[in-house]
Order: structure tokens, then C-alpha cells, then sequence
């Protein structure tokens, strides 16, 4: 990432360009293929284009997001230029405007969900910056298919308008990944943005409003704030799966 000054229809702004992402796999030693010359198992890039257009999806749906100045393409490199949101970290604003952030925040986690998307790390603030009024988030090169482990057929799903079984069992499906991705951000909330039950539960609320799921009854929010001793997010268990495999 690059951070540089420039005058903008008349106003003097920061710029941040961010160049495409390369992440690299590797084997284990001594688990590779034996006709690998390196130990790299996979390369995948995210490109500057892809982040944009992410960002572009996301506005869509008002997650706010940084200005996007401009993007450059050529065959050796690619650039995305936004402007920088003036502000800080949310969770610097806790001690005034906690409630408002947890209003926020719920209801971006809703409508990256509405969006198809899972932000790796979602509960970690570096992704996000909140101006005293409104909360950002900066970076979505971490945004992954939230339905990548159902592998769904949507073709069968959607094929034949008369038969609706594989479309509800979908929506079931479907509300089951929505309320796995919420108790995970509780989870994770609860020595940051929600420590009590009172802010768990307005997490909820504003999830749940924004969701589209309406009032939830007492016990459903119950269900939601209450885990067992071994819970585990999503996030860990691909973290875990990835050191062990």
C-alpha cells in the first residue's frame, strides 16, 4: 500500500493506492508432490480490479466503504486509489459511542451476508474506521464466498419453478450460515464490542432488523449469546484445518 498527497477537485487529500495481493501456499516438508521444484503448493491473487469491484457491490448495498479515486491496469501491475476516511479505529470510540458502532457494525456483518461475503476477521478493527458518525469498512481483500461449504447447485435449485423442496432446504441452509456468521461475531465481541448481555443482545436486534428476520423471540436471542465450552468460530476451525492439514 502506498499513502501519498494530492490536490482533488480542490481539496488537499490523502490517497492510498493498493496493488494487487499475491498469497502463497506452501507444503509441508517432505509432503509435497515429488515432481515439485519448490515447496509452494498454491499461488492465488487477488487483484486491485477484484477489490474494486467488491468495494463497488458493497456500496450498492450502503456498507460504507472509502471513496474510490481511480484505478490503473497494465500487464505488469495493477493499482486501486482511494481516498482515506479521516477517523480511527471503532474501538477507540467505545467509551461514547459504543451503542452506535454496535448499531453499525451488526448491521454491515447483515448485509455482507445479503452480499454473499465472509470478511475473514470481521471482529478485528484494523479493517474498519469509525469518523464519530459512520463506520467504514476500508479493506475487503479478506471477503471470501460465504457459501463456499455448501458447494450448492444452484442450477437444481432454481431449475424448476414447481418444486420448491431444494429451494427450502437452501433458505435453511441459508439462515443456518446467516446465524452461524452472527453467534461467531458475538463470540468474538465479547471482551471488545459487546461484553455484556444487554449489547449482545442489541447486536442481535440490529442483525436480525437488518436481516430481514423481524423481532426474534427471547429464546431465540438466547440461543444466539450462549455457548458451549468448545465453541469454535469458522474462522478458527480454517485456521486449525490449515496448520493441521
Amino acid at each position: 500500500i502506498l499513502v501519498f498527497p494530492i490536490s482533488h477537485k480542490g481539496r488537499d487529500i490523502n490517497i492510498y493506492a493498493k496493488r494487487s495481493d499475491l498469497s502463497l501456499s506452501y507444503y509441508y516438508d517432505g509432503c509435497g508432490p515429488s515432481f515439485r521444484l519448490t515447496n509452494i503448493a498454491r499461488i492465488n491473487k487477488l487483484s486491485s480490479k477484484r477489490e474494486m469491484k467488491i468495494m463497488q457491490e458493497l456500496e450498492t448495498l450502503e456498507i460504507k466503504i472509502p471513496k474510490i479515486i481511480g484505478f490503473y491496469e497494465s500487464d505488469i501491475e495493477d493499482f486501486l486509489f482511494l481516498e482515506e476516511v479521516k477517523g480511527k479505529f471503532p474501538d477507540k470510540y467505545f467509551e461514547n459511542h459504543r451503542r452506535e458502532i454496535i448499531k453499525q457494525d451488526s448491521k454491515m456483518l447483515a448485509l455482507l451476508c445479503l452480499a454473499g461475503y465472509r470478511k475473514i476477521g470481521f471482529n478485528d478493527f484494523d479493517d474498519k474506521i469509525f469518523d464519530g458518525e459512520s463506520l467504514y469498512l476500508i479493506d475487503v481483500d479478506e471477503c471470501r464466498d460465504l457459501y463456499f461449504p455448501l458447494d450448492t447447485n444452484y442450477r437444481k435449485v432454481l431449475l424448476n419453478p414447481n418444486d420448491s423442496a431444494k429451494l427450502d432446504e437452501f433458505r435453511e441452509k441459508q439462515k443456518n450460515i446467516f446465524e452461524f456468521a452472527l453467534k461467531d461475531a458475538i463470540y468474538r465481541y465479547r471482551d471488545s464490542l459487546t461484553p455484556d448481555k444487554d449489547s449482545q443482545n442489541y447486536y442481535i436486534e440490529c442483525f436480525s432488523d437488518k436481516i430481514g428476520w423481524g423481532k426474534l423471540s427471547d429464546q431465540k436471542i438466547n440461543d444466539l449469546a450462549n455457548f458451549p465450552e468448545n465453541y469454535m468460530t469458522l474462522d478458527s476451525y480454517l485456521s486449525m484445518m490449515s496448520d493441521t492439514g
